[in-house]
């Protein structure tokens, strides 16, 4: 089968990148492994405010299920509530708003190809040939939109697993939120380089999880336990889970850049496209797969038109994750307390580091 680009991954990303590039003209086909566009969710379905006037369009009010005002951020010493700016969103019906994506890339003239599980490709002069378990590929240009798990990656053997966090993630029903219009982030030794979180849907239900980078602890075991802790456990105890939206998400670069030589390009998660502290990836994810599939249609540097777009976004993102892993690197005293410090934006990134710089000194002055 021959196309102009090949999409692999039918999530936001990828249905992006294919409406632009079809609407740009070029002959585009999608694969993806699942059954069902939308099918399985595996996020806790939040959207910033902040974000929706970088989208390319405007972004559909029918699929929103919860207005959210602000955060509230808890440690076992400390807690906080951030309304407004950053911390103003919603929650979604992310199954429904990648369907009507799906269909708007139809109807641009895109082809999607469901239950076609991406197996590997090979680039020759001019063209990719790529495979699925169903189909052969001839394509000018590919775009890997395949999520933290990305497929692609892992056939040109640049995946790296420490740049994946894990995700337990449940929608429940029958919950009795403390605040029904904020979601809640819990800063917890059970999930070190991660956090808790629930998230409000309508109705009594919320999305409740638990993620972290670190590798070493038992998750499930950890879940369980932050489920015990009496703020969370006080909110759940008639709660039935509906859902699993468990899963992963990329929490720094696999490659440098946003391509893989001159016919790849990364969009969405295996891009680390998602802007931290957050992990925000679903608005990101539509941005940059968009300007994906504008900068082949319009033969543009891509990485240049991400950042022309959102760059200040990007640099920020990175930063934050930057802070995030050298409070853990250093031990630094009430981590927690630091972290939350860096999410709830109470203190200036600059502060908090001269304050870290400064422990550190006295740590090692100590040891001397």
């Amino acid at each position: 089968m021959k196309a102009e680009v090949l999409v692999v991954g039918a999530g936001p990303a990828g249905l992006s990148a294919a409406i632009s590039a079809a609407k740009g003209g070029k002959k585009v086909v999608i694969i993806d492994k699942k059954e069902e566009i939308g099918k399985p969710v595996q996020c806790a379905e939040g959207i910033g405010s902040y974000l929706l006037e970088y989208l390319p369009f405007e972004f559909p009010k029918e699929f929103i299920e919860a207005k959210i005002s602000g955060m509230y951020f808890w440690t076992e010493e400390k807690e906080i509530k951030k309304v407004g700016s950053i911390y103003e969103g919603y929650t979604i019906n992310r199954e429904k708003f990648e369907k009507w994506l799906a269909k708007k890339a139809e109807n641009y003239g895109a082809k999607i190809l469901l239950k076609n599980e991406f197996n590997g490709l090979e680039e020759g002069d001019d063209y990719i040939e790529a495979w699925s378990d169903k189909e052969n590929f001839r394509a000018e240009k590919l775009i890997a939109a395949d999520g933290a798990e990305s497929g692609v990656l892992k056939s040109l053997r640049l995946f790296k697993e420490e740049c994946i966090a894990k995700v337990i993630n449940f929608e429940m029903k029958n919950v009795d939120l403390r605040f029904k219009d904020m979601e809640q982030v819990f800063i917890t030794e059970l999930a070190p380089l991660g956090y808790g979180f629930i998230f409000p849907l309508s109705g009594r239900r919320a999305n409740i999880g638990l993620g972290t980078a670190d590798r070493n602890i038992d998750l499930e075991k950890n879940f369980e336990e932050f489920l015990e802790i009496p703020v969370i456990k006080k909110q759940i105890k008639n709660a039935e889970i509906v859902k699993d939206k468990s899963g992963s998400v990329t929490i720094d670069y696999h490659v440098n850049g946003f391509t893989v030589g001159d016919k790849i390009l990364l969009a969405g998660d295996c891009a680390n496209q998602n802007l931290k502290p957050f992990a925000e990836g679903i608005l990101p994810a539509v941005i940059c797969g968009y300007i994906a599939g504008d900068a082949i249609s319009m033969n543009k540097d891509y990485k240049k038109l991400v950042y022309e777009h959102m760059g200040d976004l990007i640099r920020y993102s990175d930063k934050i994750n930057l802070f995030v892993k050298k409070v853990y690197e250093l031990g630094v005293e009430s981590r927690n307390n630091v972290i939350l410090e860096i999410l709830s934006n109470i203190a200036s990134l600059d502060d908090i580091l001269l304050n870290i710089l400064i422990e550190e000194t006295d740590i090692l002055e100590s040891e001397k």
